[in-house]
């Protein structure tokens, strides 16, 4: 159970970049056992879009390859993309106006 709310909150981090409230569905079952020396491997994929927004796989491995979680959620798209470089995107702004 505990295992399930962890992956929800590092999908809700990693797919929606930080806006963990852009998690529209998040469906897991557990078909394995974890323990508590488990090393997780947590894979993310984008597989398909559902009215506009992102669909990705969930699947959770131990360091020994066995799979113990498989799910998937449903994301909101984000409206703004990051960058690093806010003067590269200024300059390019303003060529583009020129």
């Amino acid at each position: 159970m505990w295992t399930s709310t962890a992956i929800r909150h590092y999908v809700g981090n990693v797919a929606t970049q930080d806006h963990p409230d852009h998690v529209l569905a998040y469906h897991v079952s557990c078909i394995g056992m974890v323990f508590p020396s488990d090393e997780l491997i947590i894979e993310l994929r984008h597989i398909s879009m559902h009215d506009g927004n992102i669909v990705v796989s969930i699947e959770t491995t131990n360091s020994y390859g066995n799979k113990f979680l498989t799910g998937s959620a449903e994301v909101k798209q984000p409206t703004t993309v990051k960058t690093l470089n806010l003067t590269v995107e200024y300059t390019f702004q303003l060529e583009a106006y020129i």
